[in-house]
């Protein structure tokens, strides 16, 4: 009960108390909704030009009531729609023996990521262009092995905003963690941890390809998150465009 009580005062608490409590630092006269908002700008630059979606696409989307499956696949080349919805046992059997590159399964994922986000506001971190350059390393591996580097080669997966990823920020969908490592604005640890269950993932061949939103720090039973929220986009909170990355674990 403390923690929800804890987690609901930071959420409604003035700007100056928020900023203060996790960095201690005076600049909290930047009202949290434009840091916010910088940020949001600054991962759409991260999404390649070729795959921003024209404002003819947008618009019709925020008034639909489903825009996961198939809509967003009719918005999909033919190669990246087949791929992107296969589970992963059958892409991992084809990474395995060299019929598909980890940069063409990446590169669809990534892709329909893309997507999703522009519709959807879902990602918290991108790191796309990363994990392209991670999916040539093991194309490369497997020209030189002839094998694959794990039982996960080339797999694109997202990662909840709790878990440090090396080159990415943590948010937790908190904004007094934007540009910081976990509050801290002047640490060296910044954008340089990477999680355990992080790094057991890329030992298999994984490849994260972003960050997902999830509610603020947690804890609260809520699927909003500060760094997210957008009232101008409320229509579309919480229908997440599925299928970023496969399952794991194939559950038919």
């Amino acid at each position: 009960m403390l923690s929800l009580f804890f987690c609901l005062g930071l959420y409604f608490a003035p700007t100056a108390v928020m900023t203060q409590l996790r960095t201690g630092h005076a600049t909290a006269t930047v009202p949290w909704q434009a840091i916010a908002a910088q940020k949001r700008q600054r991962d759409m630059a991260k999404i390649p030009p070729e795959w921003r979606l024209p404002q003819d696409v947008l618009d019709p989307a925020k008034l639909r009531r489903n825009i996961a499956d198939e809509f967003i696949d009719s918005l999909l080349d033919p190669d990246s729609k087949s791929l992107t919805n296969l589970d992963a046992p059958a892409l991992m059997a084809m990474t395995a023996n060299g019929s598909l590159t980890a940069v063409r399964l990446t590169t669809a994922f990534c892709k329909r990521a893309a997507y999703a986000h522009q519709l959807n506001q879902n990602l918290l971190q991108i790191g796309f262009y990363k994990a392209i350059e991670r999916a040539k390393t093991l194309d490369a591996y497997w020209e030189t092995n002839r094998r694959p580097m794990g039982p996960l080669h080339g797999l694109p997966v997202t990662m909840k905003d709790q878990f440090h990823v090396k080159g990415m920020g943590t948010t937790m969908g908190y904004v007094g963690w934007i540009d910081s490592f976990e509050g801290n604005k002047s640490s060296d640890l910044m954008h340089q941890v990477e999680s355990e269950l992080v790094q057991r993932l890329q030992s298999l061949g994984a490849i994260v390809i972003a960050k997902v939103s999830w509610s603020l720090l947690v804890v609260c039973s809520s699927s909003l998150d500060q760094v997210r929220l957008d009232h101008s986009r409320a229509n579309l909170m919480g229908r997440l465009a599925r299928r970023q990355a496969p399952p794991l674990v194939d559950h038919s």
